[in-house]
């Protein structure tokens, strides 16, 4: 992916030709698939707060919890690098 930042035709080849997004999805997919069920639970927060979890405090205290922000923020890279092309 280094090269893609370089190389404009690479990091299009990628974007627009590659499985590479399904590939993503499909992890960003699996990584969802296995949060908890009951979040709030886990990190002492009331449910009708739980859009309000404070990152990374709370996300850090559920490992699937914060793959799943990690997941977030690689996708959410990867589109503004990408959309900035």
């Amino acid at each position: 992916m280094s090269v893609s930042q370089d190389t404009d035709l690479v990091a299009s080849h990628i974007a627009i030709n590659s499985s590479f997004c399904p590939v993503l999805a499909a992890g960003l997919s699996g990584c969802f698939s296995e949060l908890p069920r009951d979040v709030c639970t886990l990190v002492n927060c009331d449910p009708d707060d739980f859009h309000k979890l404070q990152v990374p405090d709370d996300v850090s205290q559920v490992k699937e919890l914060a793959d799943f922000y990690q997941a977030l923020l690689v996708r959410r890279l990867l589109r503004l690098h990408y959309n900035n092309l």
